[in-house]
């Protein structure tokens, strides 16, 4: 959190100094509307990235802490039994392959969304091959 908060405004700060923010501002646009429409919409690609790049890190995260605290979610059948203390128990094969196949599942819809709000944003970035 604290990290895309400090993009954001990293980014808007560096897109304050772009040519259209200046001039924007001599046309007369309130400030209100360069910062939404103008500022944040350059600001937006960067952070969008940073997102999805760390939506793995969650995952993976998720998987460890829901069974750990019996907490409902995408990964509660996840029986990993290290947790309780059980040394000899071993989850079964379809247990884990359940899990990547969800977890890698997760990651995939997000980074496809993640692309799909950043070539809406940025228009130049859906033309790249």
């Amino acid at each position: 959190m604290r990290l895309c908060h400090r993009m954001t405004r990293a980014a808007v700060a560096e897109a304050l100094d772009e040519d259209f923010i200046r001039t924007a501002r001599a046309k007369g646009v309130a400030e209100k509307r360069i910062m939404r429409h103008h500022a944040l919409r350059a600001a937006l690609p960067p952070v969008v990235g940073l997102v999805s790049v760390n939506v793995a890190l969650m995952v993976t995260n998720v998987i460890l802490i829901e069974p750990a605290f019996r907490l409902p979610g995408f990964f509660r059948m996840a029986d990993i039994g290290q947790f309780r203390g059980e040394q000899s128990h071993v989850p079964s094969l379809e247990v884990v392959q359940a899990l990547i196949l969800e977890a890698a599942l997760l990651i995939s819809v997000t980074m496809f969304l993640a692309d799909l709000v950043r070539a809406r944003i940025d228009p130049r970035a859906g033309t790249r091959c």
